[in-house]
């Protein structure tokens, strides 16, 4: 139905006027899309160029960084190819703050016992007066610093000029000598706490470095720098050849240098940190001091000879006689095979001979070095067992001990080694919720001590102890 066309002037201006804003209306909407869609595809092409330069440019910096992380790398690699044939990481970064590694190319810990050149030496048991035995305690030159970010670089090579150096006497705390600062704490950390980081910037360094010489004599055997204990972490050299690293300050620790050492004159250098990862463990109510603070020494031990012996005495129930039980351990770094080599022990009293009821007292080398162990059964801890009746008994009021001579004779009888050990025969037990020794019920009063001297701090001497 068609609506009629109005005649009014005034109506039809109206409706003209309407109409022209209709279809200005339809024209702006139907022709806006595209408008906006050209000037939002302009902004995304506009933004499309930034972002390509911007890629360009992080295309450039990943180029540089990839080269840089490859020279890492390549450097890396050279370090692990030194670390992996010396055995020695050489980077103070890597083991004072790695829990997992305690040490490195040290020797098996072993009872206290010293080498040698036959029975009579051995019973005496006094190291002093073997010429297998060399005491590096004394001056050595010394420079403190720090930090580890001060370390002295390279200060381990044999050429290096340490004259304009001070003198330190060792054993002995560098703080008790005038470097540093010694700290008493009690439950307090003396240092930053975060396991297992030291904090780089309050972690001092002392420098170490003594010169000594071999013997012609020693050529033949084996070379073991023994330290008795060094606060807290540190690493040795031996004429500017790695040798090892070591932790547990209060423990020794053993090298074999004999690859580094010659006849004559050599030089060893140590390096040492005040605080490590095991500083942790260490914290106890006792003066903070740091350094080589115990006896070093140089031992020549023959090649084939004793790596340890352990010793257990046992009570024979409801008797006076007591069993005792030999365990001997045989160096296996130099040859694996004994032959006919022979292992004899006696045990001695105030220096007279023991006798022993039954059992045996010898073992054949190879005894020892392939002792078949069962797939699925206990290993009885003696390889060596015999009886002995009525031996004075050890207690804190009368410490009495034996001493049992360890020989490694050749198929003719000749001594290769001797070797030596205290014991004592003592029985401890817990009864009822008793302690007992030798079967007496004893009653322990705890002493809480930490090795310390007035004036040398945790250096303590023989006759102190005495």
């Amino acid at each position: 139905m068609l609506l009629p066309f109005p005649n009014s002037f005034i109506t039809r201006f109206k409706l003209i006027r309407f109409s022209t804003a209709i279809f200005c209306l339809l024209a702006t909407t139907l022709h806006a899309p595209a408008a906006f869609a050209q000037e939002a595809a302009a902004k995304t092409d506009q933004t499309i160029t930034e972002t390509n330069k911007t890629t360009a440019k992080a295309a450039e910096a990943a180029a540089k960084t990839d080269e840089a992380a490859a020279k890492t790398d390549e450097a890396a690699g050279e370090t692990d190819d030194v670390a992996t044939e010396t055995g020695f990481a050489g980077g103070w970064a890597r083991e004072y703050q790695t829990p997992s590694v305690n040490g490195l190319n040290r020797l098996n810990a072993r009872s206290t016992m010293y080498s040698y050149a036959d029975v009579d030496a051995a019973l005496a048991n006094n190291r002093e007066k073997s010429s297998f035995y060399q005491s590096l305690n004394g001056d050595w030159k010394f420079k403190y610093a720090p930090k580890p970010a001060k370390a002295i670089e390279g200060f381990e090579k044999p050429d290096f000029d340490a004259s304009g150096w001070k003198d330190i006497d060792v054993p002995s705390n560098w703080e008790t000598r005038g470097y540093g600062r010694p700290i008493y704490t009690n439950s307090k950390y003396p240092f930053e706490v975060n396991p297992p980081y030291i904090p780089d910037g309050d972690n001092p360094v002392g420098h170490y470095i003594k010169s000594f010489d071999i013997s012609q004599d020693w050529d033949s055997r084996q070379i073991v720098l023994h330290f008795a204990g060094v606060y807290s972490a540190y690493y040795v050299w031996v004429n500017g050849q790695p040798v090892g690293y070591a932790e547990d300050s209060c423990l020794p620790s053993e090298f074999d240098i004999t690859p580094m050492v010659k006849s004559g004159k050599n030089q060893v250098a140590v390096k040492v940190f005040r605080w490590a990862d095991g500083s942790y463990l260490e914290d106890q109510d006792h003066w903070r001091l740091s350094g080589i603070y115990r006896e070093v020494f140089l031992e020549a031990r023959p090649k084939l000879g004793f790596d340890d012996i352990a010793v257990r005495t046992k009570r024979v129930a409801d008797s006076d006689d007591w069993q005792l039980l030999i365990r001997p351990r045989l160096k296996n770094q130099y040859a694996k095979d004994y032959g006919k080599r022979e292992c004899r022990f006696t045990l001695y009293k105030d220096g007279e001979k023991v006798a022993i009821n039954g059992g045996r007292m010898k073992i054949n080398a190879n005894g020892i070095m392939k002792e078949n162990r069962p797939q699925r059964e206990n290993v009885p801890f003696g390889l060596l067992n015999t009886g002995v009746s009525n031996p004075q008994l050890w207690t804190a009021e009368t410490p009495n001990l034996y001493t049992l001579v360890a020989e490694l004779q050749d198929k003719d009888g000749n001594v290769i080694e001797a070797t030596s050990t205290r014991i004592g025969f003592r029985d401890v037990s817990i009864k009822d919720g008793i302690f007992h020794v030798n079967g007496k019920k004893v009653k322990l009063i705890g002493v809480n001590r930490h090795d310390h001297d007035h004036l040398n701090g945790k250096t303590v001497s023989r006759e102190d102890m005495e």
